[in-house]
């Protein structure tokens, strides 16, 4: 980059996505997001679910249901077998038979994740360089 600066071109570099390089993930494998049914994501592979969203999972879903009674009412939990009775006990949907209401809650937060992660990726570089064209 610093060649490229002092030849006058200047550089963006592009924000993280979903594609780490090969020698990146070598070298951290924990890096990768856990599939639907708890392995490792493999290299390349575009659909996963990461751990680290259980939290925000829980958190989005308090803010839509307010309640856990709310929560397992909308969600027909007693029909399930699967009254909640805390927040931490909500898993991430890592199998293929859940209550498809809970399938359907956790496609929308999937959904709001990526909607506010583009929005971020378009906001920040907008606050750095707001006369600059952006691509």
């Amino acid at each position: 980059m610093d060649i490229l600066n002092k030849r006058g071109v200047k550089v963006v570099l592009s924000t993280p996505t979903a594609a780490p390089p090969s020698w990146l993930i070598g070298k951290h494998p924990e890096i990768l997001p856990l599939l639907k049914n708890g392995q490792r994501m493999e290299f390349g592979n575009p659909k996963c679910h990461c751990s680290n969203w259980k939290k925000e999972f829980q958190h989005w879903l308090r803010l839509k249901y307010k309640t856990l009674n709310n929560l397992n009412q909308s969600w027909g939990n007693a029909f399930w077998s699967h009254d909640y009775t805390t927040w931490e006990e909500i898993p991430l949907p890592i199998v293929d038979y859940h209550n498809p209401s809970f399938d359907l809650d956790f496609r929308r937060f999937f959904s709001d994740m990526n909607v506010e992660y583009s929005d971020m990726q378009i906001k920040l570089p907008k606050s750095i360089a707001p006369d600059e064209f952006l691509r």
